[in-house]
């Protein structure tokens, strides 16, 4: 567990991040995602992160690297 805590890159959401709430906007629009699902989706757009997730709504935006986890 601790190797995992150590690649783990904790991602601030606040005004100054102007950048990425533009993407988290314009993907929720674009997928219509609940908010909670676009800030998750557009924060793996601009950090180029993998996305593990077993949400069928987040596996649908195609421009984000996913893996199902069943």
């Amino acid at each position: 567990m601790s190797e995992f805590a150590e690649r783990v890159a904790v991602v601030g959401l606040d005004h100054s991040c102007l950048a990425l709430i533009g993407r988290i906007v314009s993907v929720r629009q674009q997928h219509k995602l609940k908010l909670p699902d676009a800030i998750i989706a557009a924060t793996a757009l601009e950090t180029d992160a993998i996305l593990l997730t077993d949400d069928a709504q987040l596996r649908k935006v195609s421009a984000i690297v996913s893996i199902g986890i069943h």
